[in-house]
């Protein structure tokens, strides 16, 4: 296992695609956009910066925006004492489960004594359902564990085929749970 602790950031990163992503997962977090091969914990970390993926094409591209980590791909993960200051946005035409969540898009399983502050704004213009949360918004299939958390953010998204979730906003099975 490894660790990604004390990690700032606070630069802008915009991710624009058109119609020639298709079949693509990207994924763009504040601190780490994607972790694949080895469970990483993240701690003491933040995002000041503005994190924005743009879809200008018509086809539905497949887009996953967390204010800290993106994705990862490895379950039992923890993020603790971590914080999202910066702006979020997921727009465009989007594949079904895209999704976007104030501290990570995907797969984490437990937040301890983190922050989502910085705004959050879906807008899903094609026929598929996204995802959004205030804290993470697709999360794995295993248990999933809350404590201490401020949420103190607007959340936007337009009407739709879009799933919302103050916590989490879905998750892969619907057997598991939160605590």
């Amino acid at each position: 296992a490894g660790a990604v602790t004390n990690c700032t950031n606070s630069a802008a990163i915009t991710y624009t695609t058109t119609d020639t992503a298709v079949g693509k997962n990207t994924y763009l977090g504040g601190i780490v956009g994607d972790i694949e091969s080895v469970a990483s914990d993240v701690a003491y970390c933040s995002n000041n910066g503005a994190i924005s993926f743009i879809n200008n094409g018509t086809t539905e591209v497949f887009g996953g925006v967390g204010g800290v980590v993106g994705n990862y791909y490895i379950g039992n993960t923890h993020m603790t004492d971590c914080v999202n200051e910066g702006a979020l946005t997921l727009s465009g035409a989007l594949k079904n489960e895209s999704c976007i969540g104030g501290l990570a898009a995907t797969n984490i399983n437990s937040f301890v004594g983190c922050k989502s502050l910085g705004s959050i704004t879906l807008n899903n213009t094609g026929s598929s359902t996204a995802i959004i949360s205030a804290i993470g918004g697709r999360l794995n299939n295993t248990a999933c564990t809350w404590n201490g958390l401020e949420i103190n953010c607007a959340v936007n998204y337009n009407e739709g085929n879009n799933v919302f979730g103050l916590l989490q906003g879905d998750t892969w099975l619907s057997t598991k749970y939160a605590t």
